[in-house]
């Protein structure tokens, strides 16, 4: 099953965050705790942390595009064999 990777919400007043780098590639492997992004607001910089081990399945969003909070940035599997 692919867990959903989402933008965070980086303030109460996000209208908007940019994507601004993968660190992973798809189909790469990843641990629980791993940076996975880059995002960006008006305000801050942000990693988006892998919440357990998987394999980074595929990317909804590139980098470089803007995109509200909760918009689906990509997704990670359980395993290589399980996507």
């Amino acid at each position: 099953m692919v867990q959903a990777i989402r933008m965070p919400m980086m303030g109460n007043t996000m209208e908007s965050g940019l994507l601004a780098e993968w660190r992973v590639a798809a189909g790469e492997d990843v641990e629980a705790d791993d940076v996975v992004a880059v995002v960006e607001s008006e305000k801050a910089a942000a990693d988006v942390v892998a919440d357990r081990d998987g394999v980074l399945a595929r990317f909804d969003v590139g980098a470089g595009e803007e995109v509200p909070p909760g918009t689906l940035l990509g997704g990670r599997g359980g395993t290589a064999n399980g996507l």
